[in-house]
């Protein structure tokens, strides 16, 4: 099932410019879909890990349970971890892709995530992102 995922809170290290090879894992919890019938909306356990490659540019790995399971979403992203802006995309092994943008302020990021297949949106799985160190 695709994912639009909506990035509520993403707390990183303030520590300032990561040098290449430097990475910053962090951790929590995501939703997806709108809660219905007074239910919230579906969620589980997600970890990111953030790895420079140069100055503002990373190596991004997302793992998201699903159905129990590990789906794991490889890409890049470029910005801020500790201030300013981050915006990436990566991709599951079936073609599924997960593109995000954030704003971040002290070390906590807030923005939104789509996912698309085969090109398409989905706009049916929104939800939210909440992960930290």
């Amino acid at each position: 099932m695709m994912k639009v995922i909506l990035l509520t809170v993403l707390a990183v290290s303030a520590a300032g410019a990561h040098a290449a090879g430097d990475a910053v894992t962090l951790k929590g919890d995501f939703t997806w879909g709108k809660p219905k019938k007074g239910k919230p909306a579906k969620g589980d356990k997600v970890s990111a890990v953030f790895t420079a490659k140069e100055a503002g540019k990373y190596d991004v790995v997302f793992t998201a349970k699903w159905k129990k399971k590990d789906q794991v979403f490889k890409g890049t992203a470029e910005g801020s971890l500790d201030n300013g802006k981050l915006t990436g995309k990566a991709t599951y092994k079936d073609g599924r892709t997960w593109t995000f943008k954030c704003d971040v302020k002290d070390g906590q990021a807030t923005g939104t995530h789509y996912a698309f297949k085969k090109g398409t949106e989905s706009k049916r799985s929104n939800g939210t992102l909440t992960i930290s160190k």
